[in-house]
């Protein structure tokens, strides 16, 4: 049986959260942190979504985990692209900075994974 999300609550939420980040000048962790929790707001829409039901609950999270990790920098990026095409003053985030989450693709994915696994493991210890 084929059912549809209803995305508009994860899409209300995200406007919502860019609307409040957006007054700030380039705070380096505010944009990490917006980033972050927008890629956590969208991986509990992939964990609802039967895309992983098969699985197990333990595989499921270290996926979700380790596809979060990979997604978290992409969006952080995208904010940092954002922020800077907007204000049009100049650029909001010094190269270091830029460079620092570029470096994190291939870090995120996996400690991501660890964690997800890890919270899977919490879990299955409770039940």
């Amino acid at each position: 049986m084929n059912s549809t999300r209803n995305l508009a609550w994860p899409l209300i939420l995200t406007f919502l959260i860019i609307m409040v980040w957006m007054p700030f000048e380039g705070i380096f962790w505010l944009v990490l942190s917006v980033g972050v929790l927008l890629t956590l707001v969208w991986g509990s829409v992939v964990y609802q979504s039967t895309f992983l039901q098969g699985w197990g609950l333990n595989a499921r999270l270290a996926a979700l985990g380790g596809m979060a990790g990979l997604a978290a920098p992409a969006v952080v990026l995208a904010l940092m692209v954002l922020k800077t095409g907007v204000h049009a003053h100049g650029p909001e985030f010094t190269p270091a900075e830029i460079s620092w989450v570029t470096n994190q693709f291939f870090i995120w994915p996996f400690v991501a994974g660890l964690i997800g696994y890890g919270i899977g493991l919490l879990k299955a210890s409770q039940t």
